[in-house]
């Protein structure tokens, strides 16, 4: 134990003669042979850190629906040191000390909330360089119904390990660095329809007249949409005339005609039903659900 004490305190003598040696001029110095690059020297003593974040490409690879998910991704931050041969000594003499990384989030869409579970992680010098270490965080994303449908959203991480310093605060044991990463995701197509019935639902009908009813449909969803518009199983008899489809961009809204003519003889009510289904643009297999509206016809002879 007395040897291992003594080994290590000369180890420490001669770093400090090495570095004073190294930076206390000479008392007759004539012209440098050589120019010597201080940030080059401080490479070549002290540890190096290297910092890593990763994640599972699959955790983002599937849409992220706008207001209506909270997608959870696990990073792995990883730490190592390395260095040349007078680094491994001096990992050998300060073996156990913490070394401190953060993670923050430095850039994201407007659209986009982020947040990061645990943003310090505490790693230690070992005595061998290259020795990885690995510690874990949640990133929680969530999107806004203003995230536009498949378009490309980063977020980007800063990760940063400070540097370490001995001997109180003589010596600069490890240098810190800094490291950016940037993490992809699309938001899924949600589509979201508003209509308005300007005039109510109800019309006076009277027989083989043409009558109309506006109907104002918005685009309240993320991307342009393809409105399919049907109408319920009506009398042979009864006229119903409707647009069968409109497209809308994002916000945009358009008004449509329901023409109504009712049948010669039609005294009375008469009720039917309107279907409004949105679909995307671009694949129409990505349909919403259909919004149904109802309207009543009446013409009452005296």
């Amino acid at each position: 134990m007395v040897g291992h004490r003594l080994a290590k305190m000369l180890s420490v003598g001669c770093i400090l003669l090495f570095l004073g040696s190294c930076l206390l001029p000479p008392l007759v110095q004539s012209a440098p042979l050589l120019k010597t690059n201080s940030s080059d020297y401080n490479r070549a003593i002290n540890l190096q850190s290297l910092i890593r974040v990763s994640w599972d490409a699959n955790a983002t690879a599937k849409p992220i629906i706008p207001r209506g998910e909270l997608r959870v991704v696990l990073l792995n931050v990883t730490f190592c040191a390395c260095g040349g041969y007078f680094a491994a000594l001096l990992a050998r003499l300060f073996v156990g000390r913490q070394v401190t990384a953060t993670l923050q989030i430095v850039d994201k869409p407007s659209w986009c909330t982020a947040s990061i579970s645990s943003s310090t992680f505490a790693f230690y010098i070992t005595s061998h360089l290259g020795d990885i270490q690995t510690r874990t965080t949640t990133l929680s994303i969530s999107l806004s119904d203003q995230a536009p449908a498949f378009a490309l959203g980063e977020i980007t991480l800063k990760a940063r390990v400070k540097p370490v310093h001995g001997y109180f605060g003589l010596i600069n044991i490890m240098r810190g660095t800094t490291d950016k990463f940037t993490l992809t995701f699309v938001p899924a197509y949600k589509p979201l329809l508003k209509l308005d019935l300007p005039q109510g639902n109800t019309i006076e009908t009277p027989p083989l007249v043409t009558v109309e009813l506006p109907i104002i449909i918005t685009n309240l969803g993320n991307g342009r949409t393809v409105v399919f518009i049907n109408q319920s199983e009506n009398a042979n008899d009864w006229d119903i005339q409707v647009p069968a489809q409109v497209i809308l961009d994002v916000g945009e809204q358009t008004t449509i005609m329901v023409q109504i003519t009712a049948p010669a003889n039609f005294s009375g009510d008469y009720y039917f039903q309107l279907g409004f289904t949105p679909a995307y643009y671009d694949d129409c297999s990505l349909v919403g659900n259909c919004i149904y509206e109802g309207f009543l016809a009446y013409y009452h002879s005296t």
